[in-house]
């Protein structure tokens, strides 16, 4: 009876792996990248390496511009303005409007510090479409967010039936094969990397999963609860959204806001959400960076139109357990509550994260292909070794492909982000197609591992021949953070180069001894 139970958890867990193994690869994979999308900013475009000055710029009248071009073209829906801080360090404004047909159209300007003279426009590229393709895979919002979340439940039943089929869990920590067959180092390697990083991945599942599913859990919490009214539900989260009066007045000054403290701290405010801009009904959400650790952000409510504080005792800021636990899954599951030390953390986890699921994949076809769980002639299993390699190099290919891209782009800024998409999925679905047709996987992972490293290593090279970049000068904020890009692809490339030297140029086949072999229902690893 155990081992029928052991024998199913095992079957879970390698069935679950293999059919959604490449898509949570790839959610994996892309989410490590998206935690430096911010610092990215500054290196894809120049005229952003700028410096907090110690003085700003007034903005106020150029705010008010922006909202009137804005509200030219249609009915405005919301406006933003983001104070310069330090990984932004310049005013950007952002607007929406809706026309007839009730579709939305978003407006972005961004502004110098020092000068509120307007920066140049640049399309959408790298950082946007990093952070996007982890979101929600470039897809519709809540379908996207929604097959993220998914990716996110499946790697919990990966975990909790990869814990629950390694009895021997500590033991296992402890074993790793590399002097024997290629099979016993993969297997072993995959749950040593299992076991390292279970806590972390544990966290950052559960995170992924609810930020995911939490898009289509609104209506099923409306359905329930308020007879299937989604504005109802947000009106008892978020508050009923303030009424436009009608009566148009002078609206209290941005430069004002942003001299305003968050109460007993010396903490100035990062961005203002407006909500019925020139209506005498005006509310202006002040954000602050949080104060409290994992916490998304502290807020003042002020009225528009002079400043007064609002009342805004709403569900969603009250503080209790529950609500202290939901603020914190954004910020846990970023890293944007610790520095870049953290992120570098959660990098190195989320790295390992990716190399696990990794390492499950290429075992499933081992043990069919090589192992007592299939025949080694399978044409089947001989192509689907070949998708996993080519996925598996084919979207860390792409990422970097993006880079060069950035640089090298010379077409209409507007189309920028068509191209990013075109060049990712060109190269992601190119190493795949190639993949297809070698036979050596081992020497295939070996030159494409190579091939990722140089790249990789390149990166600086092609951000100082196109911008003049020097990594070991830094005179802004910008620069620094565009530095840290530099000077980590270097780092990142030399281990991925130095990796691809220990990958073996073919198969080692030596086979397992007897007391190597798992003894009972599983199969022999």
């Amino acid at each position: 009876m155990k081992q029928d139970r052991h024998k199913r958890l095992y079957d879970l867990h390698s069935w679950a792996g293999i059919l959604l193994g490449l898509f949570i690869y790839v959610v994996c994979f892309s989410g490590t990248v998206a935690l430096f999308g911010d610092e990215l900013g500054p290196w894809e475009n120049p005229s952003l390496r700028l410096a907090v000055p110690e003085r700003t710029a007034a903005i106020n009248e150029q705010f008010k511009e922006f909202v009137a071009a804005t509200s030219s073209k249609g009915t405005l829906t919301f406006a933003r303005l983001d104070f310069p801080h330090d990984i932004a360090p310049y005013y950007m404004a952002f607007a929406g409007y809706s026309d007839d047909s009730g579709e939305t159209t978003f407006i972005e300007e961004k502004w110098h510090p020092e000068t509120a003279k307007l920066l140049p426009e640049r399309g959408d590229g790298l950082s946007h479409w990093i952070l996007d393709i982890h979101r929600k895979l470039m897809l519709p919002t809540t379908l996207g967010r929604t097959l993220v979340g998914i990716a996110g439940v499946v790697m919990m039943v990966l975990i909790i039936t990869g814990i629950l089929i390694h009895g021997k869990i500590i033991k296992d920590f402890f074993t790793l094969r590399l002097q024997r067959s290629d099979r016993l180092k993969w297997q072993d390697s995959h749950k040593v990397l299992g076991i390292f990083g279970l806590p972390f991945y544990i966290m950052i599942s559960f995170t992924g999963a609810f930020l995911g599913v939490v898009t289509i859990l609104s209506p099923v919490v409306a359905l329930i609860a308020f007879q299937g009214d989604t504005e109802a539900l947000i009106a008892k989260v978020l508050g009923e959204p303030p009424q436009a009066s009608g009566e148009i007045v002078q609206m209290y000054s941005m430069d004002q806001v942003h001299t305003l403290k968050f109460p007993g701290t010396d903490m100035k405010p990062v961005r203002v959400i407006v909500d019925n801009y020139g209506d005498k009904n005006a509310v202006y959400r002040v954000i602050y960076p949080s104060e409290t650790e994992l916490s998304s952000f502290d807020q003042v409510t002020i009225s528009g139109a002079d400043g007064t504080a609002v009342d805004t005792e709403l569900d969603i800021t009250r503080v209790t357990a529950a609500n202290r636990v939901v603020n914190a899954l954004t910020p846990l599951h970023y890293a944007t509550y610790g520095g870049i030390w953290l992120k570098w953390i959660y990098a190195a986890l989320g790295l390992f994260m990716t190399i696990l699921t990794a390492t499950g994949l290429m075992l499933f076809v081992e043990r069919r292909l090589h192992g007592s769980e299939g025949k080694k002639s399978d044409a089947f299993y001989e192509r689907l070794s070949r998708i996993n390699i080519g996925v598996c190099m084919g979207f860390p290919l792409a990422t970097a492909a993006l880079f060069y891209l950035d640089k090298l782009y010379t077409g209409v800024e507007a189309e920028r982000m068509y191209w990013t998409g075109v060049t990712y999925f060109t190269v992601a679905i190119g190493t795949t197609v190639f993949s297809l047709f070698q036979q050596d996987g081992y020497r295939n992972v070996k030159q494409l591992m190579a091939t990722l490293g140089m790249l990789v290593l390149c990166i600086p090279v092609i951000n100082a021949i196109y911008t003049g970049a020097q990594f070991w000068t830094a005179n802004s904020v910008g620069d620094v953070l565009s530095n840290g890009v530099d000077i980590s692809t270097i780092v990142l490339g030399l281990l991925i180069v130095f990796s691809s030297t220990q990958i073996p140029a073919c198969r080692n086949d030596e086979r397992p001894r007897l007391s190597d072999k798992t003894i009972g229902a599983v199969p022999a690893e």
